[in-house]
């Protein structure tokens, strides 16, 4: 493969963004069940830290933080959604709170089973143990801001595999943050381009990275102007 063509290839992962997070949730509150398991997709893990580090079993976790967007549902709360509430994070976990005390704390909500979303909860649990100093809103602070992070990386990963570029995704990922322990030489080697053309990708990548990060931060919020701010924020959540 040429490099223009590597480039050429490498660039158009900057195009596209997923709904915002003011519209998917309105979306689900039409009764779209896809919106709705996307919804939780999403935003399951904050909910489910909080949960834990309030004290609840990673069952009672499971339930609460699964059960909670059914009765958002139920109660048609989303449709009293107003991104005028401004951060989406702060509204949902106020929501949630009222969720776990008006609801479950009275015995009112009924456990869920089949209809669960499927999540990752062995490794929410495991994530919790570099929590397990902090308080309950900080650790759904926390799964907020990892929670973005994953989102982002699974938007640029998902373009790489529309494209058949699996392959380039798994040798470039471990560049985006500096982890990776191979010289850009050897990643260049193994794709089979210049390590001109790999450094440029990989910058490019970087870059790409950062516009979907913003882009979603800013899905969560209703003034354009606060999105460096909450960059900032979520940054020293993951610096703690």
């Amino acid at each position: 493969m040429s490099d223009t063509k590597y480039q050429e290839n490498i660039n158009a992962a900057g195009r596209g963004f997923n709904p915002t997070s003011w519209s998917l949730i309105l979306k689900a509150s039409s009764g779209q069940s896809g919106e709705l398991a996307e919804f939780c997709r999403r935003y399951w893990h904050p909910l489910y830290a909080f949960a834990r580090r309030s004290g609840r079993s990673a069952e009672d976790a499971q339930d609460l933080s699964q059960g909670f967007f059914a009765y958002l549902l139920e109660r048609d709360v989303l449709q009293r959604a107003d991104a005028e509430k401004g951060r989406f994070r702060n509204f949902i976990l106020t929501l949630f709170k009222r969720f776990m005390q008006n609801e479950w704390q009275r015995g009112q909500a009924q456990k869920r089973g089949g209809d669960k979303v499927k999540v990752d909860y062995e490794a929410a649990e495991y994530s919790l143990q570099d929590m397990s100093e902090l308080g309950a809103d900080e650790a759904y602070q926390r799964a907020w801001a990892l929670t973005l992070l994953d989102q982002t990386m699974l938007e640029l990963e998902q373009r790489f595999l529309e494209r058949g570029d699996e392959e380039r995704w798994q040798v470039m990922k471990p560049y985006l943050n500096g982890d990776s322990e191979a010289s850009l030489r050897e990643g260049a080697d193994l794709l089979g381009v210049s390590e001109n053309a790999f450094t440029v990708a990989v910058h490019r990548l970087r870059r790409d990275f950062s516009k979907v990060l913003r882009k979603l931060v800013a899905d969560t919020l209703n003034d354009p102007s606060e999105v460096q701010e909450e960059l900032h924020f979520l940054i020293s959540l993951l610096q703690k």
